[in-house]
Parts: C-alpha cells; structure tokens; sequence
C-alpha cells in the first residue's frame, strides 16, 4: 500500500525479522524499492551523535537502493546532517526519483535506545508520517515499517511524537498448542498429541525453540525421551540457545540478580508459600527500585521472562529449570 505505517514488536526470536523478510520479498514482487537497515550492525562510534547517525544511515540508504552516495555530502551543513537535512535528502533523492512505493524498514530499532538521541530519532520518524497529510506527493510513496522488541511507551515520552502508536500494529506472540499441531504435521508428525502438550508445557510455545525441537525430531537427530531427559543439558537439544542467554545474563550482575528475583518468586508460588518473599526482595533491592524495574523490562524484550497478571515469570518451564541449575 501506499503510506503505510507498520510497528511489528515480539519478543526475541519470535519470527519478527523472518515476517520482515517475507514482507520485504513481496514488496520487491510488487515492484516496490526496499530499504532495509538493521540497526543492530551500527556499532558504538556511529551511534555517538545524531549527526553521526544520520549521515551513516543515508549511507546505508543509498547501499540499499544501489545509488551513488556522493549526494550525500550535498546535504551537510557545518559538517553535519541534520534531522531536517536527512528529511530533505530523502524527499529530494529517494522519493521525488521513485515512480513506485519506498518501503523503509527499520530493523531492530529498539537498538538505539542505547543513545542520546533516540527520542529526537523517533520523532523524526512520526514527522515522516505526519508529512503525508500535508505533502502527498511525495511523501504518500513511503511505507514505513519498525521491528522493536521493546514496550513502545519505552521509547518516546510524548505520545504526539511517537511513530509506535500510529498506523498498523503486529504482535507477535508464542506458538499457540493449535499451531504447534500445525507444525507438528508439516514435519511429518514426529509428536503424538500427547507428546505435543508435553512440549508445549516445557517450552510454552517459544517459537525458536518448537521449532529447533519438532527439526530435531524429524531428522532423527534426537528421541523424544532424549529430547526430554537433556532439555537442559549442556549438550542437550537447547544447548546454544541457552548458553547464550546465559552469557548475556553472567555478564550484567543487575540482570542475574533480577532474574534470580523472578525465580525465586516462581519457585515460592510454585511450592505454595505466600507471596512475602516477593516482598523481600524489592526490600533488598529498594536502593536500586528503578534499575530494577529496568532490568525487568530488558528481560522481558529479551524474550526471558513474561507479565503474567502484576508478576513477572520466566517465559517458560525451561528457562526456570535452567537458570535455577545456573543460580543454585
């Protein structure tokens, strides 16, 4: 479509950027342009200023579309690009030019939230959208699309400058038990129906992990009872993707001591204790309230723990058996 406006947030590994790329594939199709950034390859010296920023994403822009970037240096002024010069450097040279939609897909975005600027970033972007009320031609020809993790109140305070509560909203979630029998036939039935709830029940439909499970299965690589026996294992089905949590949980005491909370709190719930722990441990962490809840919120977009109700839980009965092993 012309002038659209797309937020698709998920938690991590839950097929946010495999739904882009699908995206991406029909608009090409269609006969559309494509520009396609992942903020997450921008490293620390190209997020330092606004400027700096910007004047790599044109870059990257120009990269995307096959156009010569000479144009670029057009649109610095005093040595930097400008919020308002980039808008200009993308009406003039990317819009004005193309005789069918630009599809700008951004991401990843959430990544520069690491920044200081990242408000002024994502109010630039609501002022792209704003401009096809005012200016159709040719702003109607842009389709933005942003992949965040994040809850979106996160990443802007006013509400009237933010790009995540306009336009479409796709929320990604986990596998439903429905979908998992879906899948399940698409591999051949490698599961019985009961065997199907039995995985549901220990990864609780966490879309990377179903199917890094129901792959295994078909290509015998695996048992069912090896799968279930070693689900936590060093070596077992789930190994790399729980070696990797675990070395972004190791390296930031703030986020161990955050989820150990949460698994604590699971683990009193679980075995019929009052809820007085929980208690407890905001008490321990009292100098610290906010960071904590900080900490909460970044496990949360890193797909590791859920909301259920007023409490936080790990995502699924796998993560709580694992990290209580890790944390004991």
């Amino acid at each position: 479509k012309l002038g659209s406006t797309t937020t698709i947030r998920g938690a991590r590994q839950t097929g946010k950027t495999s739904l882009l790329a699908r995206g991406i594939h029909h608009a090409r199709n269609a006969g559309g342009k494509t520009i396609w950034i992942d903020f997450q390859e921008f490293d620390g010296m190209r997020l330092d200023t606004i400027s700096v920023f910007l004047h790599t994403l044109a870059i990257n822009v120009c990269r995307e579309l096959r156009m010569d970037n000479s144009s670029v240096h057009q649109y610095r002024q005093d040595n930097t690009i400008t919020p308002q010069s980039f808008t200009a450097f993308l009406e003039d040279r990317i819009l004005c030019h193309s005789d069918s939609p630009v599809i700008f897909a951004m991401d990843e975005a959430d990544s520069i939230l690491r920044t200081s600027f990242y408000q002024d970033f994502f109010g630039l972007v609501r002022s792209w959208h704003n401009r096809r009320a005012v200016r159709p031609e040719p702003w109607q020809k842009l389709n933005i699309v942003l992949i965040i993790s994040t809850e979106p109140y996160l990443l802007i305070d006013d509400i009237n400058q933010s790009p995540f509560n306009v336009g479409a909203r796709i929320e990604l979630s986990d596998f439903t038990e429905n979908l998992v029998h879906d899948l399940n036939q698409r591999h051949g039935y490698p599961l019985t129906v009961e065997q199907v709830q039995s995985l549901m029940h220990l990864v609780n439909g966490q879309p990377y992990l179903i199917r890094k499970a129901l792959y295994e299965l078909a290509k015998d690589r695996i048992t069912w009872d090896q799968l279930m026996k070693s689900a936590t294992a060093e070596q077992g089905p789930f190994s790399d993707h729980l070696r990797h949590l675990y070395s972004i949980i190791v390296e930031q005491p703030a986020l161990s001591r955050a989820l150990q909370s949460v698994i604590h709190t699971q683990r009193s719930s679980h075995s019929g204790m009052s809820n007085s722990f929980w208690g407890m441990i905001r008490k321990s962490f009292k100098p610290e309230r906010q960071s904590v809840s900080t900490d909460l919120m970044r496990l949360e977009r890193a797909g590791i723990i859920k909301k259920v109700d007023a409490q936080y839980v790990c995502r699924c009965e796998l993560y709580q058996r694992y990290f209580q092993e890790k944390f004991a």
